[in-house]
């Protein structure tokens, strides 16, 4: 049986946010409000993989994601999330609830499966060493990428590899945990309590660090969620000084999804860490 075609559709409203889906909210004849996201062509199991992700998260208890009701091959349909303005206790109960996802015991870095990060593949290889899987599935993954779309030349391509080798000189060790993976504050929205709802994960076991260094990229969160999460979870001396250096990955995907304006900050970060 499939949930989607069971439905008796009354009507659906087009639902604006995101640059990869068709996103609408359904309305049935009996009155109940699904989320539904399509792709004509998505890439080899984009849904199946975001489903992943959810279900991985809202396995912990920690953090509430949609529940999903059905996934095929060219669509997601989700539970409809009623939505309202972040209240203050909602950013301390992400801040508190995302350190303590953070500390949840994996054996290994990677994942279950590759996923996405956008529409961009994101591989995820189990490996042991924290630092091989940064430098492997995350900097050369994108750099060759980039190189092989003519967005980056070999100098470039080398200097970023070089930086890869010497990630061990400014990042320190860290267990894995559970990440969300993208998360920017597009991808946290509030529920109709003001409470937090994590959206498009792009899930995998990683560093710590690393995820919240990204939720810095673009802004957008609330000083209570970094207050909240650093009672539950210290950071090492110096991470401010790092976070460049972690979004490197993130900087260098958008250069593969957007184009040549996020080229100059890839190049920047490079000059910095670069030997």
């Amino acid at each position: 049986m499939d949930f989607l075609t069971d439905l008796d559709i009354a009507y659906r409203t087009p639902v604006s946010g995101g640059c990869i889906n068709n996103s609408q909210k359904i309305i049935t004849r009996r009155g109940d409000s699904y989320f539904l996201k399509e792709h004509p062509k998505p890439p080899k199991d984009f849904f199946k993989a975001e489903k992943q992700g959810l279900k991985a998260i809202e396995k912990t208890g920690l953090i509430k994601v949609p529940k999903v009701l059905s996934q095929g091959e060219k669509y997601l349909l989700l539970e409809w999330v009623d939505t309202a303005n972040m209240s203050d206790s909602g950013w301390r109960v992400l801040g508190e609830s995302l350190a303590q996802m953070h500390q949840l015991e994996v054996s290994e870095f990677g994942f279950e499966d590759d996923g996405y990060c956008g529409e961009t593949r994101q591989i995820n290889p189990n490996t042991r060493n924290g630092f091989e899987f940064f430098r492997r599935a995350r900097l050369e993954f994108q750099a060759k990428m980039a190189f092989d779309k003519g967005l980056i030349n070999l100098k470039l391509l080398n200097q970023i590899e070089s930086v890869g080798k010497n990630l061990e000189r400014w990042i320190p060790d860290q267990a894995p945990g559970l990440l969300h993976g993208d998360l920017w504050s597009g991808n946290v929205i509030a529920d109709h309590n003001g409470m937090p709802v994590l959206i498009d994960p792009a899930a995998h076991w990683g560093w710590p660090e690393a995820e919240l260094a990204f939720s810095q990229m673009f802004g957008g969160f609330n000083d209570l969620f970094y207050q909240s999460y650093q009672k539950e979870m210290k950071l090492e001396p110096g991470f401010n000084d790092r976070t460049d250096l972690y979004n490197l990955y993130h900087y260098l995907n958008h250069l593969n999804l957007f184009g040549s304006s996020y080229l100059r900050a890839v190049k920047r970060i490079v000059e910095r860490f670069g030997s």
